[in-house]
Formats: C-alpha cells, sequence, structure tokens
C-alpha cells in the first residue's frame, strides 16, 4: 500500500508540474515543434523536387524529415529543463558552438528510441507513401502517360538499400575513428546525418518486410488450412465456439495494442532520460561512438578488437538505449506502469484534437478535405507533441527527485581504510568506470569529469596508463614528483 500511495503522490505532482510548465512555455514550445513539422514537410516537398533528377539523391534526403522532428523534440525538452529544478544540471554553461555539438551528441544519442516513438506512430510509413503519392501525381499532372514513374519512384531496392546502409555505417566509423566530429562542427552533424540514414533506412526496410512476411505466411497452405480447420470448429461449437473466437479476438488486440501500452511509453521515457541524463543521480554516462572507438584500440586481442570495431556502430546506439531505459526502471515496477498509463493515455490527445478539429470545421466537399487534412494533422500532432513533452520533463523530474530523496549518504573513509570504499569517491568513480571497459582488462575512463550530456571538451592532458594492479582493486593514482 505504501508504494502505490508513493506512486500515487508521484502522479499528481507529474500533472501538477505538467500543467506549471505547459502554463509557462506553451508558446515556445508550440513554436519550436510548428518549427519541426515545417522542416519536415519542407524535406518532404525537397526529395519529390529533386527525384526529378535522382531518385537515389531523394532517398538520401527522406531521412531529413525525421531529423527535423527530431532536432525540435530536443530543444522543446531542453526548453523547458529551467523550470523544473532537478533538470538544471542538464543545462550547461556553455558557448553556442559546444552547446550546439552538445545538441548534435544528443540527438544521436537520442535516435533509437526516437525512432521508435517515430514508427510506431506510423511517420516512416506516412513520409515514405507522402513521397511516392506526390512524386506520382507531379510525373502525372507534367508527362501523362509519358511519364516515366518507375524512375521518379523506384529509388532502391532491397539489396540496394542494404548496400546504402553498409555505407553510411562505414563512413560513420570513418568519422568516428579519426575522431573529425571533434574538430569541425560540420562533420558533427554529418555524422548525425549518417546515423540518422542507416536507422531510419533499416526502419524503413524492416517496415516493409515485416508487411511481406506477413502476407506470405499467411498465404501459405498450411496456414491456410489450419485457419480453415479453426472456422469450422468454432462453428460446430457453437455458442462456445463464438465466445472462443471473441477471446482470440481480444487476445490479438491485446497483442496488437502493446506497442502503445508499453513501447511507445517507454521509448518516450529513454527520450527523456537521454536528454536529462546528467541530472539522474548515480547514473552511468552514456558513450559516443568516437569515446568507444578509443576504448576499444585499448584491447589487446587483435580479433577481438576488430570484432567490436566492426560491430560498434550497431551496438553502441542499442547499448545506450538500454541504459537510458535502465536510468528510468530504477523508479520501480510500480511507478513504471503508472508512466505507461499516463503517457498512453496522453496518445489520445491526437484523437480528441481530430475530432474537435473536424466537429468545428463542419461537413466539406472532398477536395476541400483533403486539402484541409494535412494541416488538421499537424495541429494534432503538435498538441500531443506539446503536452507529451511537457509530461515527459515532469516525470524524469519527479523520478530524479525521488532518487534524490532516497540515495544513501556517501560513507566518509576512516583512517586507514582505502579511498576507493566510500561510494562517492573520485577514485571510486575512476575504478568504477575503469571495470566498465570493453575490453576486460581496466581500460581507460575517457571524457569521465562531468557527464557525459558535457562532453566533446578537447582534452589536452596525456593518457593515463592503464593501472598494474592486476585484480583491479586499487585506484590508479599518479607517479608523486
Amino acid at each position: 500500500m505504501e508504494t502505490l500511495r508513493e506512486a500515487w503522490q508521484s502522479l499528481l505532482r507529474i500533472l501538477a508540474d505538467s500543467v506549471r510548465v505547459l502554463g509557462r512555455h506553451w508558446p515556445v514550445l508550440v513554436t519550436v515543434c510548428l518549427a519541426g513539422a515545417a522542416g519536415r514537410g519542407a524535406m518532404l516537398w525537397l526529395s519529390v523536387w529533386v527525384s526529378n533528377w535522382s531518385a537515389l539523391l531523394a532517398m538520401l534526403l527522406l531521412p531529413f524529415a525525421s531529423i527535423s522532428v527530431l532536432v525540435s523534440m530536443v530543444l522543446m525538452l531542453r526548453v523547458v529543463a529551467p523550470s523544473l529544478p532537478a533538470l538544471h544540471d542538464s543545462l550547461g554553461e556553455q558557448g553556442d558552438a559546444p552547446r550546439i555539438r552538445e545538441d548534435l551528441v544528443i540527438a544521436v544519442q537520442v535516435l533509437v528510441p526516437f525512432l521508435a516513438v517515430y514508427a510506431s506512430q506510423g511517420f516512416i510509413r506516412a513520409d515514405l507513401s507522402a513521397f511516392l503519392f506526390n512524386a506520382t501525381t507531379d510525373e502525372w499532372l507534367n508527362q501523362g502517360f509519358a511519364g516515366d514513374f518507375a524512375q521518379r519512384v523506384d529509388f532502391a531496392s532491397d539489396a540496394q538499400a542494404l548496400v546504402l546502409v553498409l555505407a553510411a555505417l562505414v563512413l560513420r566509423k570513418t568519422i568516428a575513428g579519426f575522431d573529425l566530429a571533434r574538430k569541425n562542427i560540420g562533420i558533427a552533424g554529418f555524422a548525425g546525418y549518417l546515423e540518422a540514414l542507416w536507422l531510419v533506412t533499416l526502419a524503413s526496410f524492416f517496415t516493409s518486410s515485416i508487411d511481406r512476411l506477413v502476407q506470405w505466411v499467411q498465404s501459405r497452405t498450411v496456414i491456410v488450412g489450419l485457419m480453415d480447420a479453426l472456422d469450422t470448429v468454432i462453428e460446430v461449437l457453437g455458442p462456445i465456439g463464438i465466445a472462443v473466437r471473441a477471446l482470440i479476438e481480444q487476445i490479438g488486440a491485446l497483442l496488437s495494442s502493446m506497442g502503445s501500452l508499453v513501447i511507445v511509453p517507454v521509448a518516450w521515457l529513454a527520450v527523456g532520460a537521454t536528454i536529462y541524463g546528467s541530472s539522474l543521480p548515480r547514473s552511468t554516462p552514456l558513450v559516443t561512438s568516437e569515446q568507444m572507438t578509443r576504448r576499444i584500440r585499448r584491447i589487446p586481442d587483435p580479433l577481438r578488437r576488430a570484432a567490436a570495431q566492426v560491430t560498434e556502430p550497431v551496438v553502441s546506439p542499442v547499448r545506450n538505449t538500454l541504459t537510458s531505459i535502465g536510468r528510468i526502471a530504477a523508479a520501480g515496477v510500480v511507478p513504471m506502469v503508472f508512466l505507461c498509463l499516463l503517457l498512453a493515455g496522453a496518445s489520445q490527445l491526437r484523437v480528441a484534437t481530430t475530432a474537435a478539429l473536424r466537429g468545428l470545421i463542419g461537413p466539406l466537399e472532398p477536395a476541400l478535405w483533403t486539402a484541409v487534412t494535412p494541416w488538421m494533422d499537424v495541429v494534432a500532432q503538435c498538441v500531443y507533441t506539446t503536452v507529451m513533452v511537457a509530461l515527459l520533463a515532469a516525470a524524469v523530474s519527479t523520478i530524479i527527485s525521488r532518487q534524490r530523496e532516497v540515495a544513501p549518504v556517501a560513507k566518509t573513509p576512516q583512517d586507514g581504510e582505502d579511498s576507493t570504499s566510500a561510494p562517492g569517491s573520485a577514485a571510486s568513480v575512476q575504478a568504477r568506470g575503469t571495470s566498465e571497459s570493453p575490453s576486460g582488462d581496466g581500460g581507460e575512463v575517457l571524457d569521465r569529469p562531468g557527464d557525459q550530456n558535457r562532453r566533446d571538451t578537447p582534452d589536452t592532458s596525456p593518457e593515463v596508463p592503464p593501472p598494474a594492479d592486476p585484480a583491479g582493486t586499487e585506484s590508479f593514482r599518479p607517479p608523486e614528483h
């Protein structure tokens, strides 16, 4: 009962903080959200225009549609942070260039959970469908039956899409290997684009492949025979068969709704944990591709080192996403369930907004509805995203505050006691960080001062060699002069 009471109090606190954040920041949030929607529409239009010359180049521009929405979401979450005291630590006191670089790194790290939200809401499929429809329509209106529709929209086969993904991964790894993103902010932006390119392309490939796989399975003779047999059994059972069919349909509906009930809320929470990660007490810092590459270089075994270098571009985003989810999951099962239900309920705002707009506008001619519907979708999505950002920031702030309240006070080491035994000591943090090295041999801690969200400050200090203690029980100290 105590857990339920605390979870209920946290939920009320989240709602109160969300209302306060919306009241203070809604003009800026709406403006940034609409700017992201405008950027998405502009990128889709530009892709259609470029397809007059090259369908492949149009495909390379499509990821910018999702990047526009992602950047607007990151900026919205950063805007509301000053209004929540628990999130102050997530904002660094830096200049414009370091802040832009920091936002780029955060946007890259948040790509996987963001694309989970973006895909589950149907935007990846919608972007591709909008491009295909508009390019085909443009070709028909300008060329008629003489139009070359395949040249406009047939930009890549499955094999070509996989080659594009591999090429993007190789380029991204090259930038990380030579640490080029640290030297030039433009290269850092290009690295973020490559990350988005291979993830969006792969997500689109999997989406279409899953649809084809389902159709292929359903068309198999064995599956058709089983479905016919099930219909026959249900018909023979009579009223009991009707109940069995209803139960099967309910189970199928429950499984199909798992995305909106679990995946989308957890992905939203992972987005918040990634952006506000520096405010979380005792959280594991996220690792960029450049940092992981430098760690991998310390692996002594050449085979393991080569394997780690090859898999790093895919493993690092997944590892960072799981780390972000773990940050929020530390709140407990019951609070997580409450949060998931709250965020899942907020997703119905789009439906409610669309219904309200349809009621206000009233009946229209089909041609007018075709012109009005995209604007209604933008408004509905803006309302949903604005409220969701406020709820997400308030939820992460509440979790951080709760963790700080229950965090044990670090024990002060007594005389004769090793300083590494103190949980909050710098040596303890260093020892704990070195044990997380992928090499397993006490590798270095890279860019550890401060949190990962304050990264990319050039480190001019010489590299510290690994500790000589094979057991890793003593923290490394530089020799005294």
